[in-house]
Formats: C-alpha cells, structure tokens, sequence
C-alpha cells in the first residue's frame, strides 16, 4: 500500500467516526428535499392560477387558450445545487482545513513529516480520501434528488433527465474536491490554524460572492439608464 493509500485510508476512518460531518451530510439532504418540495409547491400554485384564467378565458367566450406550464423535473433542483454551491463549500472548506489542523493542533504534522514518505503524499493522502467522501456524498444527494422529484415532486425522469443529473453531480463533485485541496492547501502553508480557514473563506467569498456580483452590476441590462 503507497503512502498515499494509507493517509487516505487513516482519514476515511476517521471521518467516518465524525458526528459532525454525518450532520453536516445529512443536512444537505434535508434542504435538498425541502428545495424540491419548495419548488413543487410553486409549480401546483401556477398550475391553479392557470386553471383559473383558462376557466375566466372560456367564461368570457374568447377562442384563445393560453399554453399550460410544464414541469421540468430537474428545475425542482435548482435551489438544492443552489445550497451545495454555497453551504457545500463551506463545508468542503472547513473539512479541508479540519484535516491539517487537527494534526498542528496534536503536535503530530512534524511527526509526519519527519517519516520516509513521499513527497506530497500527506497532502495527496487526505484530498484522496475528501475525494473519495465527496464522492459519495454527492452519489447519495443524487439519489434523495431523484427520490424526491419523482415522489414528492410528482415528476419523471426520463434517460436524458438522469445523464444530465450525473453530468452536474460530476461537476458539483470536482467543485466540493476544488474547495477542500484549496483549504489543506492553504492550511499546510500558514503557521496559524485560524489564518488557514480564514484566508480559505476570503477566497471563496471572492470567486463565489464578490466577482459574480460584481459582474452583474456591470451588466449593461442591469444598469439604472
């Protein structure tokens, strides 16, 4: 087994013995069923306003019927990667950083890296293992999606519906993974624990809040003329 195997191995373990991160984890299934059941209850609310101006149309003797909304199932999605763009970073940051501080934090990183290991296979090993969770992670919120569409939300996913989910499920995957080696990464660098997840949220609060803001004000069509 390489060195990057048994770090990996060692944080898996771990993790899995964290009650915090099942909480977390569980967390986001929660709001991703609520999002769903959320964006049900709209489309059933623009349905009846449907069904009351289709029945004022005919009452008043007019020809012209207009089109009846339509349920795109994976729309009823969209507030759950919504919450996964923002509260999973957070907590991809925060088990990025958690990885590299609980070994300062016991005195057991110089211990490690005084060890024949490889070069970067601390590092390696524990973005592996993140990879590996948020590999998971990600597979069972696509599942409670594409439970709570289907049930909750009354909708059909079709082959094209669930290639798509699993297209985003890649992307949201690589986009959690991003976060955590961007919090070791900077954690592993600075001498103080509390400067690594700080400078970490500086940096997502940047690339996640400031320049997409920043880019719609500069948008010409949201300019006050």
């Amino acid at each position: 087994m390489t060195d990057i195997a048994t770090v990996a191995r060692k944080e898996i373990l771990e993790l899995r013995r964290d009650r915090l991160f099942l909480i977390l984890i569980g967390f986001l299934a929660v709001v991703t069923v609520i999002s769903v059941a959320v964006g049900a209850a709209d489309f059933r609310a623009q349905l009846d306003a449907y069904t009351l101006y289709v029945a004022d149309v005919t009452a008043s003797g007019s020809g012209v019927t207009p089109a009846a909304p339509q349920l795109f199932p994976l729309q009823l999605l969209r507030g759950g990667m919504e919450y996964l763009e923002i509260l999973g970073a957070l907590f991809a940051i925060v088990l990025g950083y958690a990885t590299i501080a609980k070994e300062k934090h016991r005195g057991t990183l110089p211990l490690l890296l005084s060890r024949p290991v490889q070069r970067f296979a601390l590092a390696g090993g524990k973005i592996a293992a993140l990879a590996t969770i948020w590999g998971l992670v990600v597979l069972g919120l696509a599942i409670v999606s594409a439970i709570a569409v289907t049930t909750i939300g009354g909708g059909t996913l079709t082959g094209t519906d669930l290639a798509r989910l699993a297209v985003s499920c890649g992307f949201a995957w690589l986009y959690l993974v991003f976060w955590s080696a961007i919090a070791i990464a900077v954690t592993v660098l600075t001498r103080q624990l509390s400067a690594g997840l700080i400078i970490s949220l500086l940096v997502w609060l940047t690339f996640v809040l400031l320049i997409p803001q920043i880019g719609d004000t500069m948008d010409p069509d949201n300019q006050v003329p």
